[in-house]
């Protein structure tokens, strides 16, 4: 089947001055369209290779064959971490990083000691990063209230190495921002904590799509 790329919940402007409407346009409309019209493209030429959703596909990758297996794996992770991270931005309103809630806060108060805490810890995993990849905050075990920061370089995904993913940071380009550094800073600006507690609660008691 052919995936496609949901349309954003809010306008390109939204997340300024964090993360610029051109910028976010260019990510979601080039960037991710990228990525998919690729994998579109090697499943019309594999169909045999093809799952009902991308998550599906990456959590067998390794039931693709091995010369497929690379290709499909960095297109496939391009398509679904892009996807995800349109799910967990959102506009904020104040001068202040936003904040998590409910369960989720508290979890992360418990594994990191406070939320600023946690935001070291994310911040150091990512920027010791040498290469272009993907920051995750993820249960450490499925169904669990347990929580790991995970730092993958090119696509990968978390769904392979069973991770569920609460958060997710794009480590590429900085999205419009000058620096690593710079952009992980905007990025606590413009998380949206709501979806982050539905996914910590929902991926905490075994859904599988959120």
């Amino acid at each position: 089947m052919a995936y496609d790329i949901p349309p954003l919940r809010f306008a390109y402007d939204a997340l300024e001055p964090h993360v610029s409407a051109a910028a976010l346009k260019q990510h979601h409309e080039i960037v991710h369209r990228g990525y998919l019209d690729g994998l579109n493209a090697l499943l019309a030429a594999h169909p045999e290779i093809d799952r009902e959703t991308v998550e599906d596909l990456l959590r067998g990758i390794d039931e693709v064959p091995a010369p497929l297996r690379q290709q499909a794996a960095h297109l496939a992770g391009g398509h679904a971490n892009h996807q995800f991270l349109w799910k967990i931005l959102g506009p904020q309103t104040g001068p202040a990083p936003t904040a998590p809630i409910g369960g989720l806060a508290t979890a992360i108060d418990e594994a990191y000691g406070s939320f600023d805490a946690f935001r070291s810890a994310f911040a150091r995993a990512a920027l010791a990063l040498p290469t272009e990849g993907w920051a995750f905050l993820s249960l450490s075990k499925p169904r669990t209230g347990d929580l790991e920061i995970v730092v993958l370089p090119g696509n990968g995904s978390v769904l392979p190495i069973a991770r569920p993913g609460i958060l997710i940071c794009d480590l590429w380009d900085h999205m419009g921002h000058a620096t690593r550094a710079g952009w992980l800073d905007a990025f606590w600006h413009v998380v949206d904590w709501d979806v982050g507690e539905y996914r910590y609660q929902g991926l905490r008691d075994g859904m599988s799509l959120l």
